[in-house]
């Protein structure tokens, strides 16, 4: 592959000012692409299923971030689940 298409977090530009919205940031890419956007400077709101594993999350990117509550809407999805 040629270098000039190689990507990096690196080139990501300053992003003060702008909004992410990254599902699954618990864990893997997820966790990855929010901790780059946060380095940034995007304000970034991290979405996951699992409170506790949200909460381990974003006490690892509290260096970068503002911590804000957290909002359970898990009761609104009920009937959108599978039987």
């Amino acid at each position: 592959m040629a270098a000039s298409l190689l990507w990096s977090a690196s080139q990501l530009p300053d992003l003060k000012g702008r909004v992410a919205i990254v599902t699954g940031s618990d864990t893997g890419i997820g966790y990855e692409a929010a901790h780059e956007l946060a380095k940034h400077g995007a304000h970034v709101i991290i979405a996951t299923r699992d409170e506790k594993k949200g909460t381990e999350c974003a006490c690892q990117l509290s260096s970068l971030c503002v911590m804000r509550p957290m909002f359970d809407c898990s009761g609104a999805l009920q009937g959108c689940r599978a039987a």
